[in-house]
């Protein structure tokens, strides 16, 4: 077990309730014609390894990762290369919400987290700073077919580093493996190039520092005018925190909101590309498929199941508010029409989903089936990667697909 203190919801699955947990070790068994399966207390906690849950002929299949409470109507001890097994047979299974089985908030709250544990290494944050910041650490569920997590650029002095690089220290060290489901990484001056949907994590999210060249991102966090303080009057109280931070970490990343409202989310984007565009060059291209991204990663730290408006209202105020500020100290900005133009390619695929479209929308089934004559899979999936990056669709929560007026 790693060496933390456990959330909420770990304390009651462990101590407090039996026959529940996260699925895990999913598998179809072809001896059996069905399915078995272990219970975590958490995705982040190994299960029982004495316990083997075995679904009954035609009972339905839970998913990977999701938290239920099964219903056991056999249970049979196994003796197995020298050890006692636990084998459960299960009739039936229940989805439950984390937030059904929390007996109380956490120990850190949202509020707790951007007005004093972000702000510990600076003599002064802004709002918007401390929001932009902490979407970083909140990352993202997937969105649709696409890989979850946040990538941030952050703007800063070399002394402003030495303090920002403490508060990442309070990521927890197992999500700085790229074996992890939720993977934390940050690069000074380099951009490194992932290719995020071949990566193993579910979640993947990415600070780069002071890039050296351009790359799409999600969240400008502009820190250049930051003062920060002596790291030994800080410090200690990093330490002090970590256990209750990783705690809330555990707590938020079991959070999966929902997508915001589509009709919504189009009106604001076409809003916020409008404001872009007055800038008539960029700091850096922004990955425009934030306007999802960033809500949700908002109303996940606050434990919330969906966002809510105001939390789209806060993403554009926090997101043009850092980026204009960055655009001050930066003295190369680069031409938009450069990062936004259309291949020939990316042109014929998005006037075919005009000509599919109802309403705005295109169902995934209705394009796969017209658009893979033209292109070939691979293909397809990277022409609908860079249209939702430029801001042209995005992507519903029934993972279908809806078309931006530009």
């Amino acid at each position: 077990m790693w060496g933390y203190e456990l959330a909420e919801f770990e304390k009651e699955l462990i101590f407090r309730r039996e026959n529940t947990g996260f699925v895990t070790d999913l598998k179809f068994v072809k001896g059996l014609n069905t399915y078995t399966f272990r219970l975590a207390p958490s995705p982040f906690l190994e299960p029982k390894k004495n316990e083997l849950f075995v679904l009954d002929v035609g009972a339905p299949v839970p998913k990977e990762d999701e938290l239920i409470e099964v219903e056991v109507t056999r249970v049979e001890k196994v003796f197995k290369r020298g050890k006692h097994f636990l084998v459960k047979l299960v009739s039936d299974w229940k989805k439950l919400d984390v937030k059904e089985i929390l007996g109380r908030r956490p120990i850190i709250t949202y509020e707790d987290f951007l007005e004093i544990v972000i702000p510990m290494p600076f003599k002064k944050l802004e709002d918007h700073q401390k929001v932009a910041i902490a979407v970083y650490f909140a990352s993202t569920p997937p969105l649709g077919v696409y890989k979850g997590g946040i990538l941030g650029i952050a703007m800063m002095r070399e002394q402003t580093w030495y303090a920002y690089r403490r508060l990442l220290s309070l990521i927890p060290r197992e999500f700085k493996s790229s074996k992890s489901k939720y993977y934390y990484s940050h690069y000074l001056g380099k951009v490194e190039r992932l290719n995020l949907q071949r990566m193993r994590p579910q979640e993947i999210s990415v600070d780069y520092i002071n890039p050296t060249e351009p790359t799409y991102f999600h969240i400008p966090q502009a820190l250049l005018n930051c003062e920060t303080k002596r790291v030994s009057s800080f410090e200690r109280y990093l330490k002090e925190a970590r256990g209750a931070i990783t705690a809330y970490m555990l707590q938020y990343l079991c959070t999966k909101p929902t997508l915001p409202r589509e009709r919504y989310t189009v009106k604001k984007l076409e809003e916020v590309i409008t404001d872009v565009k007055l800038f008539r060059k960029l700091v850096i291209p922004p990955d425009m498929s934030f306007v999802q991204r960033v809500p949700v990663a908002i109303a996940r730290l606050q434990l919330r199941d969906k966002p809510k408006k105001e939390d789209m209202e806060e993403t554009f105020s926090v997101w043009l508010d850092n980026y204009e500020e960055m655009l001050r100290h930066v003295s190369q900005p680069y031409d938009f029409k450069e990062y936004y133009k259309l291949t020939e390619d990316e042109r014929k695929l998005y006037n075919l989903m005009v000509d599919l479209s109802e309403n705005d929308l295109v169902k995934r089934s209705v394009l796969f089936s017209a658009a893979t004559k033209i292109f070939d899979r691979i293909t397809l999936d990277h022409l609908l990667s860079e249209l939702h990056r430029k801001g042209f669709i995005i992507i519903t929560k029934d993972s279908d697909y809806m078309l931006v007026s530009l």
